[in-house]
């Protein structure tokens, strides 16, 4: 599969840092940004790539060259002049073969997606276009994309001053080449504002992805690469156990909170040890709707997590990060009263903590004992134990499985 990169914008953001250079070819931790792309769409198994250049393209070319320093043969496509991001993939499209399905890549955003699930998924679905999403709690200088249920998506929105948390276009994206027909060949069109809105609704997925992200297309995260992007080059995503809390780490006695109500789960402080002795993460993810119900306080339940957290480490077990969700649409407590990407089954807490921890999520689990721990995630394995206590459950096969004694 060809990957396309998109190298031709004009970078007028960056220009009080960056006068004279194309984004790509910004310098991050002593070399240009370009260079992690190509760099990571190595990594990922992508031998063909193509740049889509435009200005300043003489300083790519004879940064990359063909590309051999890279392991890559990389060609390019330079426009005649500004076409657009959309036009930028036509113009490429009339002098190479694109094949029936193609990467795109935008040339100032690291995303580090797994691509062979990425690309399965999209297969899996006959998209015409798969865009990798990613969550952020503050959307203002994106932009929302809303699916639904089959991961479809539904909406694009314009981003405003105030959005809050949600769902962003990540800038990888794998395209169908039929596509390139609704791209018009006599004018400049916009990917993202003339083609993907206006797509077949039953041809256009969104593929929720967690990881190391950064758009340096600011010159406030242009600063940050600075410090992350080099770390993050030789950083393999990790492997997690992803583990309700009530009713499988701790017993669920309803809205527990107190430290005194602590009573652990048979098994789940072995376990816990198992986990962390197999080199994976273990990752609380837990709804704490008590919150927003009035039952107890945010400070009272981050109390209760230390508590549980140094019981723990009293018998050797050790938990990686625990996250929360104190929202509810039935909530009494008006700061809390609305739905939430961080309700589970919505995979927002899930993604949080894929993007602190660099998780791989396909390769990771998620354990819980209610169908509300089916999390909304196409790659990752939801394990549910369909009773409110077990006798025991142990973690043994590194590959996912959970071996449960389940009473009958």
């Amino acid at each position: 599969m060809k990957a396309l990169v998109l190298c031709g914008g004009l970078g007028t953001r960056l220009r009080s840092v960056l006068p004279d250079i194309p984004k790509p070819m910004a310098p991050v931790g002593g070399k240009p940004f370009l260079d992690y792309i190509l760099s990571w769409l190595k990594r990922q198994k992508i031998d063909d790539v193509i740049l889509l250049t435009g200005y300043k393209s003489e300083q790519i070319e004879a940064h990359v060259k063909d590309g051999k320093q890279y392991g890559l043969n990389v060609e390019y496509s330079k426009e005649p002049e500004p076409l657009g991001t959309a036009g930028a993939i036509k113009h490429a499209s009339r002098n190479y073969d694109l094949g029936d399905n193609f990467l795109l890549i935008n040339g100032d955003t690291y995303f580090d997606v797994e691509i062979e699930n990425l690309v399965k998924f999209h297969n899996a679905k006959s998209a015409h276009v798969t865009v990798t999403l990613r969550l952020v709690e503050d959307t203002s200088r994106y932009g929302l994309v809303f699916i639904d249920d089959n991961y479809r998506i539904i909406q694009f929105k314009e981003k405003t001053t105030s959005q809050g948390e949600g769902l962003i276009n990540g800038g990888v994206y794998v395209m169908n080449s039929k596509v390139l027909e609704l791209i018009p060949e006599d004018r400049p069109s916009s990917l993202e504002k003339d083609i993907l809105p206006f797509l077949d609704k039953t041809k256009i997925f969104g593929y929720p992805e967690g990881g190391n992200f950064i758009d340096i297309g600011i010159p406030q995260d242009y600063s940050k690469s600075q410090e992350f992007l080099p770390k993050w080059e030789s950083q393999p995503k990790r492997e997690a156990v992803l583990l309700d809390r009530d009713g499988i780490i701790i017993e669920d006695t309803g809205y527990v909170h107190k430290k005194e109500e602590i009573k652990f789960m048979p098994g789940a402080i072995e376990t816990i040890r198992k986990i962390k002795e197999s080199g994976k993460l273990c990752i609380v993810v837990s709804n704490q709707a008590g919150i927003a119900k009035g039952y107890y306080t945010e400070e009272e339940a981050l109390e209760f997590e230390r508590a549980i957290e140094d019981e723990m480490k009293r018998y050797g077990a050790r938990i990686d990060g625990f996250y929360y969700c104190p929202y509810h649409a039935d909530g009494i407590i008006e700061k809390y009263r609305h739905d939430s990407i961080f309700r589970k089954p919505n995979p927002g807490m899930i993604l949080k903590a894929a993007n602190d921890f660099n998780i791989s999520l396909s390769k990771s689990i998620m354990v819980g004992d209610k169908e509300s721990d089916r999390i909304k995630l196409p790659q990752l394995k939801s394990y549910v134990i369909r009773s409110k206590y077990v006798s025991q459950w142990d973690f043994e096969d590194l590959k996912g499985a959970i071996i449960c004694n389940i009473p009958s």
